[in-house]
């Protein structure tokens, strides 16, 4: 493997890891008067709780496309990390694109 795919592989990983502490963040955003454990597991279904999180920071249909999203970067990022996916190095472009987007996310959950 070269430096660059090994770096591209690392900057998925890394995203991957982004999108878990967002979705076990907004779990927790969703109930703030409550001291929660969540578990970093199930990270599609914790997604969910985007729009309970953050419904007033930004429009419904909006956080609803975040969460899609979200996922599919999430699922994607996955099958290459694990080898369930033919393309286990993936462009740069694609990468830069996924993490403007966890950026984005991530700035709607700290505003």
């Amino acid at each position: 493997m070269t430096t660059e795919a090994a770096a591209q592989r690392l900057a998925v990983a890394n995203i991957r890891h982004r999108i878990e502490m967002i979705a076990v963040g907004a779990v927790r955003d969703s109930f703030p008067s409550q001291q929660l454990s969540v578990q970093q597991a199930q990270i599609g279904r914790l997604l969910a709780f985007v729009p309970v999180a953050y419904g007033n920071k930004a429009s419904m249909p909006k956080l609803i496309g975040m969460v899609r999203t979200a996922r599919h970067i999430y699922k994607r990022s996955s099958d290459v990390l694990h080898g369930r996916s033919s393309m286990v190095n993936l462009p740069t472009v694609l990468v830069h694109e996924w993490d403007t987007f966890v950026e984005t996310l991530e700035d709607l959950a700290r505003s």
